[in-house]
């Protein structure tokens, strides 16, 4: 799973966990990603970016994994 969320709400800074191995070689070849967190012993990783409005990072995520989105209302999290 792949999920996308807002660091701090209005501030451009957003958040992607993936637990994918394909999906995490994918950001780590983007210059606008950057990894902040990994795990040790297990698939995770955690890379932050910037844009400037909710609808591009939300864009993002779609073109990254290529599945349609889901939102949890509750936690505000985008996922797939």
């Amino acid at each position: 799973m792949t999920c996308m969320w807002q660091e701090i709400k209005g501030e451009p800074y957003y958040r992607f966990q993936t637990d994918e191995p394909k999906i995490a070689a994918k950001l780590k070849r983007r210059k606008h990603f950057e990894q902040c967190s990994w795990g040790l012993n297990c698939p995770h990783w955690i890379f932050v970016s910037r844009y400037t409005r909710p609808s591009k990072a939300r864009k993002a995520l779609g073109i990254l994994t290529g599945r349609p989105l889901k939102k949890d209302s509750e936690e505000d999290v985008y996922f797939s």
